[in-house]
Parts: C-alpha cells; structure tokens; sequence
C-alpha cells in the first residue's frame, strides 16, 4: 500500500514569490499606476492619428482629485489631435471619462503644440 501522506509531503510547497515585494501598495502607487495607463492609452492614440509619432509627449500632473495630462504634439499635427470641431479631442476626452469611472477618478486633458 501507498502512503500518501509521504508523497504530499515530499511536494515543494516553497512559496516563489519576490522576496523585495512586500505586499504593501499605497493609494499614492495605485493612483500613479492609473495615471501612466490613461497616459500610455492617450500616447496610443494620439501617435496614431498624427504624421510625426515620435514628437507626441504626456506630462503628468497627478492631484489628489484631479490627474491634469498634458498633450504635446508638432505644431503641423495640432489639427489632427483636434479634429474638425474639436471632435476627435472630445472622443479622446470620452476615453478618459471612460477611464475615470472605472478608477473612480477624474482625469482631464489639454492639447498643446
């Protein structure tokens, strides 16, 4: 007969995790994280739409109510990022709106050459 209890115990149960990580995120990480995802969401989208992608940059300024992002285009693509009317700047504030109610948070925009 088989002792099963041998063969449980015999299991490596070592827990490989990272030793350096504590376990211990701070609302101030969390928010931080969020913040560079929007961002990263509107670089995605702005370098898509725009004919010099490597001159597009987010600067963030991250409040406690508020996270301010700020995008920096060539001065040739500020109409592309805008659109006609401002409607492709209204979508991608949509996208940030969209964003915000999910993290309980409001993210605001602004458009700069």
């Amino acid at each position: 007969m088989i002792d099963t209890e041998d063969t449980i115990d015999n299991e490596d149960t070592s827990d490989t995790a990272d030793p350096s990580d504590t376990g211990d995120t701070t609302a101030s990480d969390l928010d931080t994280e969020r913040a560079d995802r929007v961002a990263d969401l509107v670089e995605h989208v702005a370098r898509a739409l725009v004919d010099e992608p490597d001159r597009v940059e987010i600067s963030i300024d991250d409040g406690v109510d508020e996270t301010h992002l700020e995008l920096h285009v060539a001065p040739d693509d500020l109409g592309k990022v805008i659109g006609r009317g401002g409607r492709t700047a209204r979508a991608i504030r949509a996208l940030l709106t969209a964003a915000g109610v999910r993290d309980r948070h409001r993210y605001a925009l602004e458009i700069v050459d």
